[in-house]
């Protein structure tokens, strides 16, 4: 008896599903590149005139509004800008490590000038 040829079954591969299309970023032209140069230079530009302005340094001064003893620590904070709360944390933890901070304290509040828009 001749022998029947059996067909072997292909076993199929499961499909992926389908995937979301990922929105492709826009290529920008070298017009718009340029373009969105020129535009951060001008803002640099205006910083730099603006700071011209106002003598070309950047000065440390007491703060007048975030003042509890006398201003210095909020001062520091303006100069930086961050936030007061954390400056007077660090010069607390400074002076409990050291315990030269309240000597410097005394030196920042004499040396350092009171700030001039602000009226005291």
């Amino acid at each position: 008896m001749p022998r029947k040829k059996v067909r072997k079954r292909r076993v199929s591969k499961p499909r992926r599903k389908a995937t979301r299309r990922r929105k492709i970023p826009k290529v920008a032209t070298h017009e718009e590149r340029v373009e969105h140069f020129a535009e951060e230079m001008g803002r640099l530009g205006e910083r730099a005139a603006s700071r011209a302005r106002q003598g070309g340094v950047k000065r440390l001064y007491r703060s007048g509004r975030e003042k509890i003893l006398g201003g210095v620590c909020g001062g520091i904070a303006e100069y930086f800008r961050v936030d007061p709360t954390l400056v007077r944390l660090l010069w607390i933890l400074f002076s409990l490590a050291g315990g030269a901070g309240v000597l410097l304290y005394i030196i920042a509040w004499i040396i350092i000038p009171r700030t001039p828009r602000h009226m005291w």
